[in-house]
């Protein structure tokens, strides 16, 4: 098994592997960025309506949904840049397959609380908790 693994890591040309890299770096950087552009639009909008003298003011902090959408984004571009952080430490490193193995369980953890928070939200909400 571990000639194959030397196997694997000899057979890729120069240019693939850094265009995985730039690829992998790049899709990131995106990620955070609009997670990041998200909570700060959703963290700073207010909008004020004057409807026949009657002023209605309009806060995300009104709905708990969206601050919990909110907190969920901040999070979210936390763990883009450390999964960023982690990714320039394995391509400083070499390859090995073991580095790829933790940035995927980290990638998996990031997706499925990401879309357990998502889940419980939408429960909570059809279940009037929120």
């Amino acid at each position: 098994m571990a000639n194959n693994e030397a196997k694997f890591s000899e057979n890729q040309p120069w240019k693939t592997k850094k265009l995985f890299f730039v690829t992998q770096i790049f899709s990131r950087i995106v990620a955070m960025a609009a997670s990041s552009a998200s909570s700060w639009l959703m963290i700073t909008s207010k909008q004020v309506i004057d409807i026949a003298g009657i002023v209605l003011d309009a806060r995300y902090s009104y709905s708990p949904e969206f601050k919990f959408l909110a907190y969920t984004n901040i999070v979210a571009g936390c763990f883009s840049l450390l999964s960023l952080l982690f990714l320039v430490l394995v391509a400083r490193q070499g390859s090995n397959p073991t580095h790829y193995f933790f940035l995927f369980l980290h990638d998996l953890v990031y997706i499925l609380g990401f879309s357990l928070s998502l889940s419980l939200s939408l429960k909570l909400k059809t279940l009037d908790f929120i």
